[in-house]
């Protein structure tokens, strides 16, 4: 069964926000997957058909059944992340440990040990927030550069998206972790200080907050990357790490740190240098998103919700007429 009724779609998430989302925090982990495998399975929504025309043409050479099933994977995950950002409140050492594991602490070990800090390269790919936590709750101290979630509030939504927005606001202030919210007028000196204080800055590469980009080729398309990280590494000299996180079977995510790309000199041209990063990390974010589509697809409608005023998207794919695409929606 699939529901694509926008109003049934509504008033079921209506009836969650105001009864079974305050029970989440305090249910086992196997019934919050259970739940959001469900939801993910059959509230699919006119979202359905952006996302997979989107992803045909972004990775090319995939069937229609192949599609649907990276589709069905890609809105459980989705799901099932939401349920657990909604979670965060109740969030303990435990838990965390339970959803999650890394691969790949040794790097940031030694990027911390040279006492520069270490600037960790997130992209929207898989459960992203979910890095805070499970940093934050083992000893680390960790700071994301973010917008605030209320940003993505708006007067022409309907009022259970701007509800979810405000939770998940309620949730990110609940985590072992600062925030930095530049699009509230933060100083860019806190980061600043985060790295003198060899702290831990989160940065997401292709958020949808307004900064200097770099539009590089990405699969069969172009996307604007921000370069505020690499070129924080420039001028502070602490380690740049690339860090992407998959579900795994059992539903715990995998965070795999990378250690700093061997081939890149941080010399005195720093364009190149940039460049050169970009370059390199744009081939691993590739590899992860041939690798494991499900874990992008869903941020493929929400770049099409929110372009920026002075770039329009922030990915923009062969073929693609983003505009035209949602005007239905």
């Amino acid at each position: 069964m699939k529901i694509n009724d926008a109003k049934l779609i509504s008033t079921i998430k209506t009836v969650f926000l105001y009864s079974v989302r305050f029970i989440l925090p305090y249910l086992p982990l196997k019934i919050i997957y259970f739940i959001g495998n469900f939801l993910g399975g059959v509230m699919l929504g006119q979202k359905a058909q952006v996302i997979k025309d989107d992803l045909k043409a972004l990775i090319g050479n995939v069937s229609e059944f192949e599609l649907d099933t990276i589709l069905r994977n890609t809105m459980q995950n989705f799901r099932k992340d939401l349920l657990e950002i909604w979670t965060f409140p109740k969030l303990n050492q435990n838990r965390i440990n339970r959803m999650s594991y890394f691969e790949g602490t040794e790097h940031l070990d030694n990027a911390l040990e040279k006492g520069k800090g270490a600037i960790l390269c997130i992209t929207h790919f898989g459960s992203w927030k979910i890095i805070l936590p499970a940093l934050g709750y083992n000893g680390y101290t960790v700071n994301q550069v973010a917008a605030n979630p209320l940003t993505f509030g708006k007067n022409t939504e309907v009022s259970f998206h701007n509800k979810i927005m405000k939770m998940e606001l309620e949730s990110e202030s609940s985590l072992p972790a600062k925030f930095i919210y530049l699009n509230e007028g933060k100083s860019v000196r806190q980061i600043y200080r985060v790295l003198e204080n060899n702290e831990i800055l989160v940065m997401s590469l292709d958020g949808i907050i307004v900064g200097k980009r770099l539009t590089v080729p990405f699969l069969h398309g172009s996307i604007s990357l921000l370069t505020g990280g690499p070129y924080l590494s420039l001028s502070t000299d602490a380690p740049l790490l690339p860090v992407f996180i998959v579900r795994q079977k059992d539903n715990r995510h995998k965070i795999t740190i990378h250690g700093p790309f061997a081939n890149i000199n941080n010399g005195s041209d720093k364009e190149k240098f940039i460049n050169d990063w970009m370059t390199n990390y744009v081939a691993l974010f590739e590899q992860y998103v041939r690798n494991y589509p499900e874990h992008y697809a869903r941020y493929l409608y929400t770049i099409r919700k929110y372009p920026l005023p002075d770039i329009g998207y922030v990915l923009k794919i062969k073929n693609i007429d983003a505009e035209k695409e949602l005007a239905h929606l």
